[in-house]
């Protein structure tokens, strides 16, 4: 069964959260391709996407919202692949709320 990253959505305490895409250079070289693979699993910041219901519902103080930048635990949660035609391949994680560590500040 195939579906889009746009129809997952999150219930419970669950987050969805595209997963920010490792550097494929070091320098002017390419790297290999099971090294930048083995960094795309390590990645731990992302972009949160959808929330459950529940979800931060006994966060006190600044809650993430759809949109911002978090940092997670890394290997956490469920893994999705999606090939996008703007993009090579995109991953996203399905993770609890209490996996989210940090909200990135957006620079002005």
């Amino acid at each position: 069964m195939e579906f889009k990253p746009e129809s997952l959505i999150p219930v419970d305490c669950k987050v969805w959260i595209r997963v920010d895409e490792a550097d494929e250079m070091f320098g002017t070289l390419h790297k290999p391709e099971d090294s930048v693979e083995r960094e795309q699993l390590a990645q731990d910041m992302g972009v949160l996407l959808a929330k459950g219901g529940m979800a931060f519902h006994d966060w006190v103080g600044r809650k993430p919202n759809v949109g911002d930048r978090v940092v997670f635990d890394k290997y956490k949660g469920r893994l999705f692949r999606f090939r996008e035609e703007d993009r090579k391949q995109s991953q996203y994680r399905l993770v609890d709320y209490m996996d989210i560590g940090a909200i990135i500040e957006k620079e002005e």
